[in-house]
């Protein structure tokens, strides 16, 4: 199978681009999660931030800030999954084709015997 990488031509076999699409979705399903992750722990601090607001703005402030960063990283984590994700699905959609060519000439032979019978 012929795959055109970075302007060229390379040439991967079936199984190869069928490893580096669930190496993709694997990939992307570890990002995923650390964005959740990621968020929950953003979430806990902005929590934490409000409860001690009152006590301790300067802290609280930071807090808030920390709880940002976080987000501002989940988002990040999150943007590379769907990349990955989108990935995967043009070599999903290449290995689709694939199939679909290599199954016509059983089609042929198929309505053809049919054709010859009837």
């Amino acid at each position: 199978m012929v795959c055109i990488f970075d302007g060229r031509f390379a040439v991967k076999s079936y199984e190869e681009m069928r490893r580096e699409m669930e190496d993709l979705l694997k990939r992307s399903e570890q990002l995923r999660a650390e964005s959740a992750s990621a968020m929950e722990e953003s979430d806990s601090l902005r929590r934490r931030s409000v409860d001690m607001r009152q006590l301790d703005p300067e802290q609280a402030e930071s807090l808030w800030i920390e709880s940002d960063e976080l987000r501002t990283k989940a988002r990040e984590l999150m943007r590379e999954s769907v990349e990955l994700r989108i990935k995967a699905a043009d070599i999903k959609h290449r290995l689709d084709i694939h199939e679909q060519i290599e199954s016509i000439p059983d089609k042929a032979e198929k309505l053809w015997r049919k054709a010859v019978r009837g």
